[in-house]
């Protein structure tokens, strides 16, 4: 049985949502355990890390860059929530901005993300936005983007993201019995 640790940072409850979803569909595989991030959290010595983040800017928040800079010679699983997407090409770019904390001893089994709801403030910064006539039609996506969020993580996006999980421990339980 291959041991394995999930770690995680959820500031809407979106990716703690995914992080235990995972965690529950795991637990008849392995020997696992589950930790939300702070400032201070260690990575321990796992062979395969689960790392869950809320999108900022494109990237993971900082402490899951300065979680990842402290992991070696682990297999790790990324996976994820932001407020814009859908679109593969805008999470592979995301993707790739968070692997680069990673360092080169570790290996990445890949990435799931998908849609998260945002906080309510976000929308009515859009709203207020939508009041000047030069960032209306923006500020008019924004809130589409914003609505159709509201109804993820959804059940399709739980059950992919378990899918994903369980791909990547079968592929870090094969790398281990070589």
């Amino acid at each position: 049985m291959l041991d394995y640790k999930i770690m995680y940072v959820s500031h809407t409850g979106n990716t703690q949502r995914l992080a235990v979803c995972i965690y529950q569909s795991l637990q008849q595989l392995g020997n696992g355990d589950i930790e939300e991030i702070n400032c201070n959290t260690e990575p321990g010595k796992s062979p395969l890390l689960y790392v869950g983040f809320c999108v900022e800017k494109g990237d993971c928040p900082i402490e899951v860059q300065e979680l990842l800079k402290k992991v070696h010679n682990s297999q790790i699983a990324l996976f994820g929530t932001c407020g814009f997407g859908q679109s593969q090409e805008y999470y592979d770019r995301i993707v790739e901005n968070v692997k680069q904390w990673i360092p080169k001893d570790n290996s990445c089994l890949g990435a799931f993300l998908c849609m998260g709801k945002m906080p309510m403030q976000v929308r009515k910064r859009y709203e207020v936005m939508e009041e000047n006539p030069e960032q209306r039609e923006k500020a008019q996506m924004l809130i589409r983007n914003f609505d159709k969020a509201l109804l993820h993580p959804d059940d399709a996006d739980i059950q992919n993201a378990v899918a994903f999980a369980r791909e990547a421990w079968e592929k870090a339980e094969s790398c281990t019995d070589m």
